[in-house]
């Protein structure tokens, strides 16, 4: 008798006789396809105004927006570009398009929209411009589109030349610098190695009140030396040095002394010392308690951390 195979396809699932074979949308490698939907990713796709309509400048303000940092040609491309409109179009890691909207403006009033740059470590003319074009995702050149003058230390006027036209006022911060807060960059000694730590003995040391994170951050760190960097409101760099004690227990291998003439502390430290080949000092790197005839304990001090219970007989 003749064997017929039956097969059907419904919602991906495919039944050939008795066996049933399931089926999903992969990209190559067997992976699932996790391209990112464009439209989640530009939520405001009414970008007010714009210094010019080509894509260059529309994704500039774009990413200004939306906070994103999409690339031409490689997140996106864009189409169908007119005076007021255009089409974003996902690419690579991303897929389907938007509409988004604007209007071309020549006047700088309408397209920078920010005006407080925030924190800026330089305020030479080029860098508030470079601010300004961040920060609204505008492309001005200095001294092509625009001008600044009235500069002082924390404000200045963005005028428009060429054939952009308006003004408008800026504001902003300057960043301090932390090496002018930092004089005492030697540490001695520290608890830990950890990032706490460091800034803790830095704010007591030189009388500041750094906050981890949002102030500074620790780069560079070893177990001798790190670097303490400003952030946000603060910039440059500053190079530290510290000691962390060390544990007397990694360095006291032998604790049976053995024989000593007396129990005076300084006996049994050099015998320490002796046996362990160490350079203890008996007040500076450690202290002798719990003695008995028999027994004592010694307890790291300064540079040094940790108690080590050692023994030993009485030679008469």
């Amino acid at each position: 008798m003749n064997k017929t195979k039956i097969g059907f396809s419904l919602l991906g699932i495919t039944l050939i006789g008795g066996g049933i074979a399931l089926s999903t949308s992969l990209s190559s490698c067997g992976k699932a396809n996790t391209r990112s939907d464009i439209n989640l990713v530009i939520t405001k796709p009414h970008l007010s105004y714009i210094q010019d309509n080509d894509g260059v400048t529309i994704l500039a303000r774009i990413n200004a927006m939306n906070n994103t940092n999409l690339t031409l040609n490689v997140d996106v491309t864009i189409t169908n570009i007119t005076t007021n409109t255009a089409t974003i179009d996902g690419h690579g890691s991303f897929k389907n398009s938007i509409e988004v909207y604007f209007a071309v403006s020549k006047n700088i009033s309408n397209l920078i929209n920010i005006t407080d740059l925030g924190y800026i470590s330089n305020s030479t003319n080029y860098d508030i411009v470079k601010r300004v074009n961040e920060l609204n995702g505008t492309r001005f050149v200095l001294d092509i589109n625009v001008t600044i003058t009235a500069s002082a230390s924390d404000s200045a006027t963005i005028n428009g030349t060429s054939d952009f036209t308006g003004s408008i006022g800026l504001t902003w911060t300057m960043k301090i610098n932390i090496s002018g807060n930092i004089s005492i960059t030697n540490l001695g000694l520290l608890p830990d190695d950890s990032d706490s730590a460091i800034i803790a003995c830095v704010n007591s040391l030189n009388s500041t009140t750094y906050i981890l994170g949002i102030d500074v951050t620790i780069t560079n760190k070893n177990n001798t030396s790190a670097t303490i960097n400003g952030i946000n409101a603060y910039m440059g760099s500053v190079d530290l040095t510290f000691v962390i004690p060390t544990d007397i227990g990694t360095m006291i291998k032998t604790r049976d002394l053995s024989m000593i003439s007396n129990t005076d502390d300084s006996t049994i430290v050099d015998a320490i010392n002796k046996v362990n080949e160490t350079n203890f000092i008996l007040g500076t790197d450690v202290t002798v308690t719990n003695k008995s005839d028999s027994k004592a304990t010694i307890n790291g001090i300064n540079a040094y951390t940790g108690s080590v219970d050692v023994t030993y007989y009485i030679f008469h």
